[in-house]
């Protein structure tokens, strides 16, 4: 399989539920990338995995996640046995605002990947013997409703899935993302997508993320490619767009819940963040005109 080959959403056994879970007696597998999200977790056996250009050694209690569109496979596999869990952000709708207020969320989905495709694998989540028994318990229900033809079943999946992912999230916070430079940066988030309503500085977000200021900086550069300030402008920005598509607040409103003091500046960030004011964004949220994101990560100040 070439490093271009992209697997699509046919993994996806019904269209309207964009999850899927499969157990796999992992093999040698050459580098391809696919347009969902991964979640592994390693049940038995050994082996090496290929993100990027890293190799990472993986084994028994591994937990870790692939981005869309990453290049990744495995080598010097040993009775490798895995559960993937294939999704789509979408499954994360119902429950977003909840689970941006959860450093270990970030920490797992987004931070993460990055340090171990750029730095190497050390700060991967491993489960305890206990742990993976919990974790096999909620995957092999989700497994069964994917399976079955039950009343709710899509709800029930659903529920499911967002309890794996905490379970995952909070072991991360306590036993893997302490060891690494990904909790300072996952903590500050959190913080930021709790109190971006308030006049937030850069020494309250160190103090936060316990580290100083020069140092939280510098993992925020590393990481996300924005400094902390500039993070919580994009945090606010979409927390505005939000706010505008309910159409229920008037821009100066707008501006003062999401954080920004003046209603000027507002509209001027807005703008260089989305390529619309924030009032053409509001009538076109109220037509139903689709709207483009930026890409992640991207600073308009600097693009």
């Amino acid at each position: 399989m070439d490093t271009q080959d992209i697997l699509s959403d046919s993994f996806f056994p019904e269209p309207d539920i964009p999850l899927a879970v499969r157990r796999t007696q992992q093999p040698d597998l050459s580098p391809h990338m696919h347009t969902f999200i991964e979640l592994v977790m390693v049940v038995s056996g050994s082996g090496t995995h290929l993100i990027r250009t890293e190799c990472c050694p993986i084994t028994v209690g591994d937990v870790f996640v692939i981005p869309p569109y990453t290049s990744h496979g495995y080598t010097d596999t040993e009775d490798l046995t895995i559960y993937n869990i294939l999704f789509k952000e979408q499954m994360f709708s119902r429950y977003r605002a909840e689970l941006e207020l959860i450093p270990g969320f970030h920490g797992l989905i987004y931070l993460e990947p990055y340090y171990r495709s750029v730095r190497g694998f050390s700060g991967r989540l491993t489960l305890l013997p206990d742990q993976i028994v919990q974790a096999m318990s909620l995957v092999r229900r989700l497994e069964q409703e994917q399976q079955g033809r039950y009343d709710g079943r899509r709800i029930m999946m659903e529920n499911l899935f967002i309890e794996l992912l905490l379970f995952y999230c909070r072991r991360f916070s306590v036993d893997a993302g302490p060891a690494t430079r990904v909790m300072p940066v996952a903590r500050a988030i959190g913080h930021m997508n709790r109190h971006y309503a308030d006049p937030l500085t850069l020494e309250m977000l160190a103090d936060v993320a316990s580290v100083s200021k020069r140092s939280l900086i510098r993992q925020f550069n590393n990481t996300t490619g924005l400094t902390p300030m500039r993070y919580l402008q994009k945090v606010r920005v979409a927390k505005a767009r939000a706010l505008l598509e309910h159409g229920e607040r008037s821009i100066t409103e707008v501006a003062l819940e999401s954080g920004f003091n003046d209603p000027s500046y507002f509209s001027s960030v807005f703008s260089r963040h989305v390529g619309l004011s924030p009032r053409a964004y509001m009538h076109a949220a109220e037509r139903g005109q689709p709207i483009a994101s930026p890409a992640p990560g991207r600073d308009p100040d600097t693009a």
